[in-house]
């Protein structure tokens, strides 16, 4: 898929200059969000241009925080990560409330992930494809071990777990979940609608860890 064919960029986490003012924080707020919708119409194509445009702004002062567009796009994805980590660290108490693996639990977890991918597909497309790899799995990394991490616990204290308290159980099914979710929500599966791609991902992780 896209990963395959994505160039080699030079690593950038952050912008060139740091926002410290509040009106300069909201002018690079403003370019990210315009950012993101004309991402989200027009793909990897995207000018600076076009995005100075879109956020009222000029193109001089695009380039005070951003170096290039590819620039941006990293800072559209530590955005899209920050949301994920408040996303999943808000939902877990709910999840976690029964205190063992249960179906319902397997199948809210799905659900957060769809949730999270499909707030704006067109514009998590061209994060997933344009985005250097490694600078991807950097960002996921901690949401996926906050989850690995909670995970792990509950397969210790579910009685009928088929990988009783395994970490390596805990990080094949959150690595799992995520990549599929990814898949769906981004490219989809032909003749699969919503519903029945979270019922038999509920099926596959329920039998793996429950052995049902």
């Amino acid at each position: 898929m896209g990963n395959l064919d994505r160039p080699k960029r030079k690593e950038r986490l952050s912008p060139r200059k740091q926002p410290i003012q509040p009106r300069a924080r909201e002018t690079v707020e403003v370019i990210l969000e315009a950012a993101a919708q004309v991402f989200s119409e027009e793909g990897y194509h995207a000018t600076t241009n076009r995005i100075a445009q879109r956020a009222g702004v000029s193109i001089g002062s695009l380039y005070q925080y951003f170096h290039d567009k590819d620039e941006i796009l990293s800072s559209l994805l530590n955005r899209h990560v920050r949301e994920g980590h408040d996303l999943i660290s808000r939902e877990l108490p709910g999840i976690l409330a029964p205190g063992k693996i249960t179906r319902g639990m397997i199948r809210r977890l799905i659900e957060i992930m769809i949730g999270l991918h499909e707030k704006d597909p067109a514009l998590h497309r061209v994060l997933f494809e344009q985005v250097q790899l490694e600078l991807f799995r950097k960002g996921y990394t901690a949401n996926e071990e906050l989850a690995i991490g909670h995970l792990k616990l509950l397969l210790g204290h579910t009685p009928k777990a088929r990988k009783k308290g395994s970490a390596g159980a805990a990080r094949l099914v959150v690595h799992a979940i995520e990549a599929m979710t990814h898949r769906f929500v981004l490219y989809g599966y032909e003749g699969v609608d919503k519903a029945e791609f979270v019922g038999e991902m509920t099926d596959m992780i329920e039998s793996y860890l429950l052995n049902k």
